[in-house]
């Protein structure tokens, strides 16, 4: 087994589980717009992890056009998308839904990974966007705000990072690395 990592991190916590994940298989991880295709060579196990923005996969599109010029290769695809809400059943399915074609979803491994967020480390238009939000949860009355709403206006002020290597377990396990039992 021959395997690469590739990702796009923007905060850094993609990158971190892109880091955690070649650790554990024995491999490289590299940001994808710095990856040159040459050296994809005779992997034969292939994952991607972009953050989520707007519910979007950072650089999936790109990864696509990478994997274009594979075609004809018996290759096995994982993506993972970091975001900083719960892994709940419905939110994972809506992401992917949203991200994937009806053939990706058949064919490659999808897995949401609690990441993190730091307003701090947002660019100009990610800000606004964030900001856009924020006004959205502070407009909602404090009575029917969720208990995500309240955390994600709790962390404009404070960083939140809940990475942690065994998010990766569903991954590793998909992927043959480690056993189904052990996560």
């Amino acid at each position: 087994m021959k395997a690469i990592v590739l990702y796009e991190s923007k905060a850094g916590y993609t990158g971190k589980y892109a880091a955690w994940l070649a650790e554990a298989l024995g491999c490289q991880a590299c940001a994808l717009h710095a990856f040159d295709a040459a050296t994809l060579g005779d992997a034969d196990i292939v994952v991607y992890g972009g953050g989520l923005y707007a519910g979007g996969i950072n650089g999936l599109k790109s990864f696509r056009s990478l994997l274009r010029a594979q075609k004809g290769r018996d290759l096995r695809i994982a993506v993972f998308a970091p975001g900083a809400s719960p892994a709940r059943d419905e939110v994972v399915a809506e992401i992917r839904d949203r991200n994937l074609s009806a053939e990706e979803k058949e064919s490659y491994g999808f897995f949401y990974l609690r990441g993190g967020f730091d307003y701090t480390h947002l660019n100009r238009s990610d800000r606004f966007a964030m900001n856009l939000l924020r006004l959205k949860l502070r407009l909602t009355p404090e009575k029917k705000r969720s208990g995500d709403a309240r955390g994600m206006l709790a962390s404009y002020k404070k960083p939140v990072d809940f990475t942690r290597k065994k998010n990766l377990r569903p991954l590793l396990s998909w992927l043959g690395v480690i056993p189904e039992a052990e996560h």
